[in-house]
């Protein structure tokens, strides 16, 4: 029978087995050897190698600066969910934050800066988890939130 250190000491290391596979994966994709992989992130190819293989833990420092230099989501990297290219989407954000303000100005209508907010994180989470929100959906949601008409 284990007990529960040894169970935390097993889900370490299949933790640190997994993310290093995902660490071989992605230096694969990016074409790249072990050695020059650790040179673009700043230390050794041996230190790295441990980091693939999975016999040691990556300081959170490290994954900070893997996940800037290779454009890495680090929820992918720890947990393997989502995907592994950090998505740029200021492009979308910034559209859909210029139609709301269009509409607003539009329907003469004040929202509060936190309702503001509200309705854009909630479309941009929305976006971000693949769902579109029609505007007619928003106009809906900002009706519910009207505060004071602009005269």
């Amino acid at each position: 029978m284990t007990g529960p250190s040894e169970n935390a000491a097993e889900d370490k290391d299949a933790t640190m087995i997994a993310v290093g596979s995902r660490l071989a994966g992605l230096r694969a994709a990016k074409e790249m050897t072990q050695a020059e992989f650790a040179a673009e992130i700043g230390m050794t190819a041996r230190a790295y190698h441990y980091y693939e293989r999975g016999t040691r833990g990556i300081p959170p420092d490290r994954l900070a600066t893997i996940s800037r230099v290779f454009s890495v989501d680090l929820n992918w990297l720890l947990c393997g969910s989502g995907t592994s290219e950090v998505v740029d989407h200021s492009e979308e954000l910034h559209q859909f934050i210029i139609s709301l303000q269009q509409y607003l100005a539009t329907t003469g209508t004040q929202l509060q800066p936190v309702a503001f907010g509200n309705i854009v994180s909630r479309w941009f989470r929305s976006f971000c988890e693949g769902q579109k929100i029609a505007m007619s959906d928003v106009h809906l949601w900002i009706d519910l939130l009207k505060v004071v008409p602009q005269k």
